[in-house]
Order: C-alpha cells, then structure tokens, then sequence
C-alpha cells in the first residue's frame, strides 16, 4: 500500500478530445492479486488506489460482488458506496446503470444540487455531470477500492430511452439519436469500459471470466 514492491510504470498521453481522461492496459499481472496504483501528472500525485486482479482460468475460489444502481445525486447521499468500501472481501463492484441522471437542480431530487444546473444535453454538460460524479467522496472512496464493471442504463443519455428517443427528451434538445451518441461518448471517456466496438458503437454486452466460477 505504501507503493514499495514497484511492478511497473507506464506512460500515458491525453488531451481535450478525451477531456484530459485515460484508459491504461497493465497487462502481465499475476491472477487474483491485490494490486496498489498511482497517477502522477505535471508534479501532482494522486491518492492511492487498490484492485484485485480475477482469478485464474482453472480456479474455482469463491467469489463476492458488491451490486449497485441507480444513483441519483439529487435525492441524497452515497452512504452505500462508502460501506461497500468498506468491505474486505468483494472481488469487484457490478454498476448496473443510472450511475449519473441527466435532470436539472430541483427537478427530480432536491438535496444536492447538479453541475451543471441545467439538464444537460451538450458535449461539455454530459462531461461536467460525470466530473462532478467522480467528485463525491463516498463514490470515489469505493473506485479507489475496487474495480468496476458498469453497464448503462437510460439516465447515462436520457430518461426512459427508446430507439428514436426518450420520455426526458424533446424537439427543443436537438437530435437525440446525437444526444445519445453525446452521451455514449462521455460513457467512454470517464467510466471503466471498452466503447465503442469498431463499426458497432452501440454495443456494449461483453464476456468477464472468473475462473471456473463465474
């Protein structure tokens, strides 16, 4: 934890097309083992991070999932993140969608207010709401913890979505079917997950192996 069993560096490179996020493969690591990771950058270091890498092909260990949705900032706090990190023996958390909602202050919650105070709808709101997300202490306490696996939902783009829309979306906002690609965009900027398939851009099913158990 005190990062001095050093496993290996690696160079990274971001800019403004990104929103200044990565994405880093550290391949080579040894199966379920606990690993420790930092990021440094232009003289800033950040906290300390943990995660388990799976279990080998052939294991058949027990396993433990922290199961999660539906995290509405508006409507409170995120206690149940910070008692999940608590936890000792979780081998990962499962994110299951609507890990941000897409409404203005007030209008769906009341007790905390979003960034922005609009809806949003733009590239750049899309992108503020998944910063100010990442910026609750309780939520960035358990990424730091454990690894995730997330999948969306309709709150990532647009309540109630469907294929040529959504309930939370009319003409005044533009296309949606670019607001859903906005949407999908940002996903992919800020959350742990390979998007998008070359020449699929919408699909985001996949296959995760933990040994023989699951």
């Amino acid at each position: 934890e005190q990062l001095q069993n050093f496993v290996k560096s690696i160079d990274v490179t971001t800019d403004e097309g990104r929103d200044y996020t990565v994405k880093i493969d550290c391949d080579g690591l040894m199966p379920a083992t606990t690993y420790y990771y930092q990021f440094q950058c232009n003289g800033v270091v950040s906290m300390v991070g943990r995660t388990e890498t799976a279990p080998a092909s052939d294991s058949t260990q027990e396993l433990a999932f922290g199961v999660v949705s539906c995290s509405s900032l508006a409507h409170g706090f995120f206690n149940a993140y910070n008692l999940l990190a608590d936890q000792e023996n979780l081998d990962a958390i499962i994110h299951l969608g609507d890990y941000i909602y897409e409404y203005a202050t007030n209008s769906y919650g009341s007790v905390r207010p979003y960034e922005p105070a609009t809806e949003i709808i733009s590239l750049s709101d899309y992108r503020m709401r998944h910063a100010q997300y990442k910026r609750d202490p309780d939520l960035m306490k358990l990424h730091a913890r454990y690894p995730f696996i997330t999948i969306w939902d309709d709150h990532e783009s647009a309540n109630n979505s469907y294929r040529d829309g959504a309930e939370n979306h009319n003409e005044g906002e533009g296309d949606s079917f670019e607001r859903k690609a906005t949407a999908q965009r940002v996903y992919d900027e800020w959350m742990p997950i390979r998007l998008p398939e070359p020449g699929n851009t919408g699909k985001i099913f996949r296959k995760l192996s933990f040994g023989k158990t699951a």
